[in-house]
Formats: C-alpha cells, sequence, structure tokens
C-alpha cells in the first residue's frame, strides 16, 4: 500500500560517491565525465570535505541527479568517502574523487559485469595515468599517459601491494555493513585498507579494459606528488595498514609476494627486452631516415641545379625582353617626333593655302577684275578663232 504521500521514488541502480575539497574547476571536470555516461540510471552524491561551502553553480553540471553532502570537520578522506555510502541508496556504489575523470562507458561496464550472476559482487576496470604539469598562466598541461596495474587480480597479493584503484571500483551496496566503513584512521591507503577486508568477503573480478583516467599533477594539490609510494608519510601508512593486517600473512601470503617480485623481474626482463628490440629497430628505422635524407639532399642539389638553370635562362629572356622594349620605346619616340613634324608642316600647308584662298577672293572681288574680266574673255575668245 502506498504512503499517504504518495509512492516512494525507486532508487537508483548505482551511486557515484564524488570526495571534493576546495577544487571546483576539477568538480566540474569530473562531474562532466558522470554527464556524458551512457548508462543513465545513477545518483551523484558529492561530499564535500571542506569549511567552504559549494555553489550551485558547481553542481549544475549535464542536468545530473546531485544530492550534495557536508559533513563538516573533523575533515578526511576516509571520513568523506564513509559520509558518502552512507546517503547512497544506489544497489551498486562507485567513487570518483574530483580530480579524476570516468569514460563515457565506464558505469554501463562494470554494471553489465556485476548484474546477472552471483559469483561476485564487486568488480573493477583498467585505468590510465594522465601526468600533468602546472603552467605559469595557472593552467595543466597534459605531458603524457600510461597503463598501470596491468597485473590480474590476486587475492594474497593485495596484502602487499594494492593494484585495484578505487577510481575503477564497484561494489554491492550491501557489503558496506559487511565490510566496515573506511577506517577513518587511516588518511592514506584508507582504500587500500577498504578492499583487503572487501576481498575477503568476495571475489574482485577485473575487467581488462581501460574506463578511467587517473589525473596527476607535479604540485601540491595532488596525494601522489605530497605523498609519495617511497615518502615518509607512505611509508608510516604501509606501516600501519601491514600491522592492522599482519595476521593476513600467511606462508601462502609470502609466497604470493615472492612471486610478485619474481613476476616483476621477468616483466622488467621482457621491457628491457622489448626496449632494446625496440632501440634496435629505432637504430634501423634511423639508419633508413639517414639514406633516405641523403637520397633526398641528392635530389633536392640536382633540382637546385635544374632550378638555377631555368633561373638563368629566365635572366637572359627578361635581358632580351628588355632589349626589345627598349627598342621599341625608341621606334615609338622618333615615330612621335615624325608625326609631330608631319603634322607641323601639314599645319604649315593648310596655313599657305588659306592665305592664298584669301588672295584669290580679294583678287575676284576687287574693280579691276571686274572692267579687265569681259575683255579678257573676249581676247582668249578671239585669239581661238582661225
Amino acid at each position: 500500500m502506498e504512503s499517504p504521500q504518495g509512492p516512494r521514488p525507486v532508487p537508483p541502480a548505482v551511486s557515484v560517491v564524488v570526495r571534493t575539497k576546495d577544487r571546483p574547476e576539477l568538480l566540474r571536470e569530473a562531474l562532466g565525465s558522470l554527464a556524458a555516461q551512457t548508462f543513465r540510471d545513477f545518483e551523484v552524491v558529492v561530499v564535500n570535505d571542506s569549511d567552504t561551502p559549494l555553489g550551485s553553480g558547481d553542481l549544475d553540471v549535464g542536468g545530473l541527479r546531485v544530492r550534495l553532502v557536508s559533513p563538516g570537520p573533523p575533515h578526511g578522506r576516509a571520513r568523506a568517502a564513509n559520509a558518502g555510502v552512507d546517503a547512497a541508496v544506489g544497489t551498486w556504489i562507485a567513487y570518483l574523487d574530483d580530480d579524476d575523470l570516468f569514460l563515457p562507458d565506464h558505469i554501463e561496464t562494470l554494471v553489465g559485469t556485476l548484474e546477472g550472476q552471483d559469483r561476485f559482487q564487486a568488480a573493477y576496470t583498467a585505468t590510465l595515468i594522465v601526468h600533468h604539469v602546472f603552467e605559469e598562466d595557472g593552467t595543466y598541461r597534459e605531458t603524457g599517459r600510461e597503463p598501470v596495474f596491468e597485473c590480474p587480480f590476486d587475492l594474497e597479493r593485495l596484502i602487499f601491494s594494492n593494484t585495484i584503484p578505487l577510481l575503477c571500483l564497484m561494489h554491492r551496496r550491501s557489503l558496506f555493513l559487511e565490510v566496515g566503513r573506511f577506517d577513518e584512521a587511516f588518511d592514506l591507503y584508507e582504500d587500500w585498507d577498504f578492499l583487503i577486508r572487501l576481498s575477503r568477503l568476495t571475489r574482485i573480478e577485473r575487467i581488462e579494459k581501460v574506463t578511467t583516467l587517473y589525473r596527476t599533477r607535479d604540485d601540491t594539490t595532488n596525494a601522489t606528488s605530497v605523498s609519495p609510494w617511497r615518502g615518509e608519510i607512505s611509508e608510516r601508512a604501509r606501516e600501519a595498514l601491514f600491522r592492522k593486517h599482519w595476521k593476513l600473512h600467511t606462508p601462502r601470503a609470502e609466497m604470493a609476494l615472492v612471486n610478485l617480485h619474481e613476476d616483476e623481474v621477468v616483466a622488467w626482463s621482457h621491457r628491457e627486452a622489448a626496449v632494446r628490440q625496440s632501440l634496435v629497430q629505432s637504430e634501423q628505422e634511423l639508419e633508413a631516415s639517414r639514406r633516405s635524407l641523403a637520397e633526398r639532399d641528392h635530389l633536392l642539389a640536382d633540382q637546385r641545379r635544374r632550378l638555377a638553370d631555368v633561373e638563368s635562362a629566365l635572366e637572359r629572356e627578361r635581358g632580351d625582353r628588355a632589349a626589345e622594349r627598349e627598342r621599341a620605346r625608341l621606334d615609338r619616340e622618333r615615330w612621335e617626333a615624325e608625326r609631330t613634324e608631319l603634322s607641323a608642316a601639314l599645319e604649315r600647308v593648310r596655313e599657305e593655302r588659306d592665305r592664298l584662298d584669301a588672295t584669290v577672293t580679294q583678287m575676284t572681288n576687287s574693280l579691276a577684275w571686274r572692267l579687265f574680266t569681259p575683255w579678257w574673255k573676249l581676247r582668249a575668245f578671239l585669239e581661238k578663232k582661225p
């Protein structure tokens, strides 16, 4: 029967716990990677492990279903993880810190592996470490990516070496109560401690597919750089972890540790051989490149000689054309002078003609011309008669 307030909302299949502390820009990027997921039946539980409140704009990304949890002091990574899982209502729990990213098929891949079977209740995918350096303009520049933790899951090896990034893990929420909460005595390797305990209750299935990006930075905003593996803080945390789980250091676990070291030696040997082979191949490719470059230099020199010949011919052609243009210019100037002279002569002839015409007109219009013209005509007549 429904309650007076109406039916209860159906819980999502997955709850993603996002821990964040004073990095709103990175948080928005992490939430953006959640908004791009192909699997959509999930909620986001953002745990603000800071005294500085988050604004609504920091959480309003891509229409995500986000709930904000602010546990308040004392702060800590383990306490933030516990607060997030406590608030989660999904069947499955996934984890994403604010400086890491899910690839679009991350949740879909894990849910597809976990649901519909009862052989295991936890699984994890592969990741790539993405290295960043801090630039002078205040931005981070990516310098490279590399795969990590490519070895298969080993229950005993997990005691000595954590090869499961919490970023890649998904487990059934009900296991959280059985396993026990994240140990708040740890502010480093709290996830490793949780995984050791989780592995005692269920097999953790490894999925050989990269679905996450584990981002590191070279400044003080990254735990990897602040607490390196062989650093003092890391050593103290590992010692405390080993002391807590010392009872698990059985002969079988010790054998797993030896096997781990042997596998690493073999892996390094294979890598060294691969590097040497790569170097040999690179030398061969370099030599081939040198030969190819020498051939190109020879072709280039030949082309340069041909180009010089062409340029020389063009220069001669330009000289010949310049000479022709000069001759044409001189001819044009001579013709212009002759035309000017002819025009002047023609003008003089016209003037002489006009003068003569005026003289004739003056003569024919004179009195003498009128008086003597009949006499001249009669005389000319008489002279013609026989």
